[in-house]
C-alpha cells in the first residue's frame, strides 16, 4: 500500500534532484533553478606510498577534492560511459553529494535521480536497494535523461538527442510517452574526442601522458575544436587560416618539460569527426546521425514526420561548435527524400544542464503524479520488485 502523501511539498519536504554523469554529478533540490552542486564523478584514495602514518584508514577523496591531490591518488571513475561499475565508490559520490555537497538528508525527503536509456533493470535495482536501504529516502523516481531533456524545452513531443562524455543518446517522444523499442545509444562521447585528440597532437610530436597533461588536452578540445560542416572542403583549406595556439597556464610545461604551447590546426575538426565516424576510433557502433534517423524510423509511421522536425539537442559535447548545421546536412543526407525539408535540429536552452533542469521541472510536480513515483512503503513491502512494476512510468511524461 502506497503512504506518498498528496501535500509532501507543502510540508517542507524537499525533492533532491541528481543527474548521474561520466563527467560530472549534477545536484540541487527542486526549489532550485540551476544545480547547486556540480562535481566531477570521481572517487580516488592515496596510493600506498602515500597513505599518511596517522591515517588508520585510507581517506576518500572526491570531485575536485580528488583533482587537487590528483598526483598521489588512485583515482577511480565509478560511472563508465554511463554505466555504474563500481557501486561501492558510486556510494561515496552520493554520500558527498548529499551529506557535504547539498547539506541535506535524503531520509526526509524525495529523491528523483537520471539514468541513461537502455541500462539493465539491475541498475535500477540497485539504485533503489541504495536509496531506500542506505539512504532512506521517502520516495523515488529513476528518469529517464532523455526524457527530461525534452521536458526541460516544454516539450512533450520529439527526439531528445543528448551528447554527454560517455554517452550518446536518443530518445524519441510523442505525446509524453517513449516507446522503448526505439531507444537508441552509442557509448562515445566527449572522452573518446580528447583521447582521438591526444593521440593526434602526439602525431605532430606534442607527447601528453600525464594527468595533468590530458587536462590540457580537455581544454583544448572545449575551447578550440569544431565540427566542420564539409570535412573535406575543410581539409582543403591552409594551415595558416585554421591555425590556432594554445598557451599552457602559469609557466606549465607538459611531462616533457619545456612544451609550453600547442600549435594546433586540422586537428581542431579532425578529433570531433569521431561522433559522426566513429570507425576513426576503431570504434564498432552506429554515428549519431544514424542512431537518430534509426530511431525515428522505428517510431510509428503517423508520428515520423513530427519527431523529424522536432530534434533537441543537449549535453556538454553538443556544445562543439558547428553540430547542428551539421547534424542537419547528415540526416537530411539518410533521411527519405520526401522528408528532408521537415529535418528541424534546435539546441536546448542549456545544454550542459537541460536534463538536469527538466528532472527539476518534473519533480516539482511530484505532489500530483504519485504512480511515477515509489515510496517508501512500497518499497519495504515489495523490494526491488517495483521496480518492475514501476518501469513503464520511468518512460512516460505525465498527463
Amino acid at each position: 500500500m502506497s503512504s506518498f502523501s498528496g501535500d509532501q511539498a507543502a510540508n517542507g519536504e524537499q525533492c533532491i534532484v541528481i543527474d548521474c554523469g561520466s563527467a560530472y554529478m549534477k545536484a540541487g533540490t527542486d526549489s532550485d533553478k540551476s544545480p547547486t552542486c556540480i562535481f566531477p564523478s570521481m572517487v580516488g584514495q592515496y596510493r600506498s606510498r602515500y597513505v599518511p602514518e596517522d591515517e588508520d584508514n585510507n581517506p576518500i577523496f572526491v570531485g575536485e577534492e580528488a583533482i587537487a591531490q590528483r598526483k598521489k591518488l588512485s583515482l577511480t571513475f565509478p560511472i563508465d560511459h554511463g554505466h555504474i561499475d563500481d557501486w561501492t565508490k558510486f556510494e561515496e559520490l552520493l554520500n558527498y553529494l548529499f551529506y557535504r555537497g547539498l547539506d541535506i538528508d535524503p531520509i526526509d525527503n524525495s529523491v528523483i535521480i537520471t539514468k541513461p536509456p537502455l541500462c539493465s533493470n539491475r541498475h535500477e535495482e540497485k539504485i533503489t536497494e541504495l536509496m531506500f536501504e542506505m539512504f532512506q529516502t521517502q520516495s523515488l523516481n529513476i528518469a529517464l535523461q532523455g526524457l527530461m531533456a525534452l521536458y526541460s524545452a516544454g516539450r512533450t513531443t520529439g527526439v531528445a538527442c543528448d551528447i554527454g562524455e560517455g554517452v550518446t543518446q536518443v530518445v524519441p517522444v510523442y505525446d509524453g510517452y517513449c516507446d522503448s523499442s526505439s531507444l537508441r545509444r552509442a557509448d562515445i562521447g566527449g572522452q573518446e574526442i580528447t583521447m582521438y585528440l591526444q593521440k593526434l597532437l602526439s602525431d605532430k610530436g606534442y607527447i601528453a601522458t600525464t594527468r595533468d597533461d590530458l587536462e590540457h588536452v580537455r581544454i583544448i578540445k572545449e575551447t578550440l575544436c569544431y565540427i566542420a560542416k564539409d570535412p573535406g572542403a575543410e581539409n582543403e583549406r591552409p594551415e595558416e587560416e585554421i591555425n590556432e595556439v594554445y598557451t599552457l597556464p602559469d609557466g606549465l610545461t607538459l611531462h616533457d618539460e619545456h612544451t609550453n604551447k600547442i600549435e594546433i590546426d586540422k586537428e581542431r575538426f579532425y578529433a570531433p569527426e569521431v561522433i559522426f565516424d566513429p570507425k576513426l576510433i576503431l570504434r564498432d557502433v552506429q554515428p549519431v546521425h544514424e542512431l537518430i534517423m534509426e530511431s525515428i524510423m522505428s517510431s510509428p509511421m503517423e508520428v515520423r514526420k513530427t519527431l523529424m522536425g522536432s530534434i533537441l539537442l543537449s549535453g556538454g559535447t553538443s556544445l562543439t561548435t558547428g553540430i547542428e548545421e551539421r547534424l542537419e546536412e547528415e540526416l537530411m543526407y539518410i533521411c527519405p527524400s520526401q522528408a528532408k525539408s521537415n529535418i528541424r535540429v534546435t539546441p536546448a536552452d542549456d545544454r550542459n544542464y537541460a536534463i538536469w533542469k527538466g528532472a527539476q521541472l518534473f519533480s516539482a510536480l511530484r505532489d500530483y503524479q504519485e504512480n511515477l513515483w515509489i515510496s517508501r512503503d512500497e518499497y519495504l513491502e515489495e523490494g526491488v520488485n517495483i521496480c518492475i512494476k514501476k518501469q513503464p512510468f520511468f518512460s512516460s511524461m505525465p498527463k
